[in-house]
């Protein structure tokens, strides 16, 4: 009979900590359900898929492909270059983590190697630099 209040005691720790363990599990996998609806953007369906200048297919035109999952890759036609996106409603979509080749081609226009930002509007994409001047359009493709 003197072990039944240690007994007691364990398993009450036991549940206890279980409990605890539980409660804290809740909270670190709260995900989008603990976001405020103010913060939540939803992204204009047509921005996806492939931006040409001139609505051309062509491998030596400028180019920049939004993915899904918040990549981008694109050309300027000689260059590649690639990194993140996201969106913001104020800046429209904002371009990080770019990285890109560096080959000297003649004669190439390589104004998309500036792009920092893009708006998109009646199927054309605006493309600015940092500091916000126009450098391009591309259209959807």
């Amino acid at each position: 009979m003197r072990h039944a209040p240690r007994r007691r005691l364990r398993l009450v720790a036991g549940a206890s900590a279980f409990a605890a363990l539980l409660l804290l599990s809740a909270c670190a996998f709260g995900g989008p359900a603990s976001t405020p609806a103010s913060t939540v953007i939803l992204l204009p369906g047509g921005l996806f898929g492939t931006w040409t200048e001139d609505g051309s297919d062509s491998l030596l035109q400028p180019y920049m492909s939004l993915e899904k999952d918040g990549t981008f890759r694109g050309s300027d036609g000689c260059n590649t270059l690639s990194g993140t996106w996201t969106y913001a409603e104020s800046d429209g979509v904002v371009l990080g983590d770019i990285a890109s080749t560096e080959i000297a081609c003649q004669g190439m226009d390589t104004w998309l190697a500036q792009v920092a930002t893009a708006q998109v509007q009646a199927g054309v994409m605006t493309v600015r630099s940092a500091d916000g001047t126009v450098i391009g359009r591309l259209e959807g493709s």
